[in-house]
């Protein structure tokens, strides 16, 4: 669906965002059992996980506020932020770990659903936008999908941290 020079750029966004999908669901979805396990309180488990939709809006707005950097620059500091966030629950003790993860993950969590149509829109002409677009959904909703069940087999496997990782 790219126009000549561009369907590399289509074919990494597309797998860009479907890793991102999986990334963001095993996480969001193991998170309350991986934080209980290292100790956090039911509630500040539950919290914590409610406050990666909070961040989330904040990372949007990031986004559209980074229109000097560009979309593709702007989207990927997000999302390195993200990674940083899991590193930051993993490796950091404690209360610290988990509001940097909170902050740091929850800004990528949202990104990529804004990110993914604007930067489309700059690699397929305006009358393949749609089935593009369409082709990338339904492969984010399938990494979406599998990401649970995926994830919950590695977690019994290797653990959450080697997981999330």
């Amino acid at each position: 669906d790219a126009p000549a020079g561009r369907p590399r750029s289509v074919h990494h966004l597309t797998v860009a965002a479907v890793l991102q999908a999986v990334a963001t669901t095993t996480v969001t979805v193991h998170l309350v059992a991986h934080l209980q396990g290292s100790g956090v309180a039911p509630d500040h488990a539950a919290l914590a996980a409610g406050a990666l939709g909070v961040m989330s809006v904040a990372g949007r707005l990031v986004f559209a506020g980074g229109a000097r950097v560009g979309p593709a620059r702007a989207a990927a500091t997000l999302l390195a932020g993200q990674a940083l966030g899991v590193v930051a629950l993993l490796a950091v003790p404690g209360t610290a770990g988990l509001v940097a993860f909170v902050v740091l993950a929850g800004a990528g969590f949202g990104v990529m659903t804004i990110a993914r149509a604007a930067l489309l829109g700059q690699y397929v002409p305006l009358t393949r936008y749609a089935s593009a677009s369409g082709r990338q959904a339904l492969a984010t909703t399938a990494g979406r999908v599998a990401a649970p069940l995926a994830g919950g087999a590695a977690i019994t496997a290797v653990g959450s941290g080697p997981t999330f990782a």
